[in-house]
């Protein structure tokens, strides 16, 4: 309550009000009392004046200043008499400070008053007055001296003086009434100042109790605005600005109704996570999903037991851009897409039931290998007894052996590149890492081209950085790896006088490896679906090389297994450039 502006409003003015009461009280008392005794002052002066005349003519003769002079009685009845009637002490002094007469004391009992400050200013022929405590009278009085003079000089001292005690009452008569018109006017100001006060601080409890009512979502209420002046114009401004927060209250709530509705709609499961792992908005489809009601306020680890979803969060939020991750959440397995809200630290993840597509990729895998594994064993007896055959027979039938022999074993490929495509992609696939020397790896895969090289009439070039770190991996997979992409790169380019590069780099964190030909390139419209297993750009040209269409998506899988990615750039007529990124692992 000592804070509110009431209280500031209130006792601030009174102080300052009772301050100033204060202060005009003892300034108007200093000035009445200065006042009244100039006044006194005066009228002493004049009745000095006025009484000199009669004084004068009874001064006793000048006589030296050692020797006291007579004290006359005429004088002394004259001034016992004039003082009596207007209430005023006259003393006459003789040029000496004798006192001849006084009108209150007997003169011969009172003793030289020569060093009095009054009588020594008017035996030097001024008029002064002097306040001091009167030893004869025993009371404060105020005093005033003249001298009396006649042709031969001054021959005396008039002193007319009053009692102190006089000018008190007439201060005390006074100081009631005033003390009263000042009490009535602290009481009327501070009832001014309280009605003022409270006429400001209404308008202000009102505005504070509607905006109290707001916070609490009571949108409907309005401050009164009775006031013109500037608390009027504020509560009318604050009344204009709740209709306006709740016309865009309600407009939103519409808005939240119907993005709340869009988002239930949603076949995907859909949630949004705020940085500290804080789920804040999830669809029916997520809770069903992660079996879980009412997720919203509670982290995404205790709502869905899951370490690829974990570790697909963490990733997303180490990382500035969006990532796309399959993730398997209690049995069912989901394409994830997780993007970053453009002005919040908040994720939106979204996830693709692949279940079913899943369970048939399964079923056919599992045909594809059992298919393989059948049909391994008669195309390895029927290549064998085609090899037998060729070597026993000769002319037209010898041709049509050879073309039996190589077609055995392009299936015989087909089926080792399907078997060995289908090891990568079963999920407990463990690669065994080690230390590995890409330079020394290439530049023996290179010797296994070489009888290619020197029939196409093509160069290879191994152009490799000083000192290049080891990286982690399986030998063996980096090494399918690169027979794949030099093979192709062989495969495709023109022959006599074409050239093969293979470029190692370090950019950490990573080991770049590149892999160029000059060759016929990749059109456009086929790179987004070159990586996937059968598809080949041109199946004539495929079929006269002997290629399965399985060697890129076998590199994908192995670039993935390490953890790495896989670029293509490529043009027709100018060459293709495949581009391998695996991860630096420090010490």
């Amino acid at each position: 309550m000592k804070h509110s502006i009431f209280f500031k409003s209130f006792w601030g003015y009174l102080f300052i009000i009772l301050a100033l009461g204060l202060f005009t009280t003892l300034f108007s008392f200093a000035a009445i009392k200065t006042w009244h005794h100039d006044l006194m002052v005066d009228r002493l002066d004049q009745f000095a004046k006025s009484l000199a005349p009669q004084v004068s003519p009874l001064m006793p003769p000048s006589l030296p200043p050692e020797e006291p002079g007579p004290t006359p009685s005429t004088l002394n009845d004259l001034v016992k008499r004039i003082g009596s009637d207007v209430a005023s002490r006259i003393t006459v002094l003789s040029p000496n400070g004798t006192v001849l007469a006084d009108s209150m004391a007997a003169p011969e009992s009172m003793g030289n008053h020569g060093d009095r400050p009054e009588v020594r200013n008017a035996l030097r022929g001024g008029t002064s007055d002097n306040f001091r405590f009167s030893t004869t009278m025993n009371a404060n009085m105020l005093y005033l001296a003249t001298p009396l003079r006649d042709e031969n000089g001054i021959t005396g001292v008039l002193r007319v003086s009053l009692f102190v005690e006089d000018i008190e009452k007439f201060i005390g008569k006074l100081r009631t009434p005033i003390l009263i018109i000042l009490a009535v006017l602290i009481a009327l100001s501070a009832l001014l100042t309280y009605l003022n006060a409270r006429s400001i601080t209404r308008p202000i409890r009102r505005l504070t109790a509607a905006a109290e009512k707001i916070s609490e979502g009571d949108l409907s209420v309005r401050a009164f605005a009775r006031d013109r002046g500037e608390l009027g114009q504020l509560s009318r401004r604050f009344n204009h600005m709740v209709t306006e927060q709740q016309r865009l209250f309600d407009r939103m709530s519409k808005t939240q109704t119907e993005l709340q509705t869009i988002i239930s709609s949603i076949t995907e499961g859909l949630v949004v996570i705020d940085e500290d792992g804080t789920v804040r908005l999830s669809n029916p489809k997520f809770q069903e999903i992660s079996r879980s009601t009412a997720p919203e306020g509670k982290k995404y680890w205790e709502i869905c037991r899951s370490s690829e979803f974990y570790e697909l969060i963490q990733a997303a939020l180490q990382s500035k851009e969006g990532t796309t991750r399959e993730i398997e959440i209690n049995g069912h397995f989901f394409i994830s897409s997780v993007a970053r809200l453009a002005r919040e630290k908040s994720l939106i993840i979204t996830l693709h039931e692949i279940t079913e597509r899943k369970k048939l990729e399964a079923i056919k895998r599992d045909f594809v290998i059992n298919v393989s594994h059948e049909l391994k064993t008669p195309l390895t007896s029927i290549k064998g007894f085609a090899e037998t055959l060729e070597n026993e027979i000769s002319g037209e039938a010898a041709h049509y052996v050879s073309v039996i022999k190589r077609n055995t074993e392009r299936m015989i490929n087909i089926i080792q590149d399907l078997l060995l495509l289908s090891q990568l992609e079963e999920k407990t696939f463990a690669l065994h890492s080690e230390s590995v020397d890409l330079r020394h790896l290439i530049a023996q895969v290179v010797k296994f081209f070489t009888p290619r090289l020197k029939a196409k009439n093509l160069s290879l070039i191994i152009d490799a950085e000083e000192e290049l770190p080891a990286v982690k991996g399986d030998p063996h997979k980096l090494e399918d790896l690169f027979i794949n992409l030099i093979d192709n790169a062989i495969k495709y380019s023109e022959p006599d006088g074409g050239k093969v590069t293979v470029r190692l780099r370090k950019e950490k964190p990573w080991m770049v490896c590149e892999v160029e030909d000059e060759g016929i390139g990749i059109p456009i419209a086929h790179q987004d679906r070159i990586f996937e297993r059968f598809y080949v750009v041109d199946t004539s040209r495929s079929k006269e090389t002997g290629g399965t269409g399985l060697g890129l998506s076998i590199v994908k899988h192995i670039v993935l297994l390490h953890h790495g990615r896989i670029e293509l750039k490529s043009q027709p007529g100018e060459g293709t450039r495949f581009t391998v990124s695996l991860p630096l692992h420090s010490d």
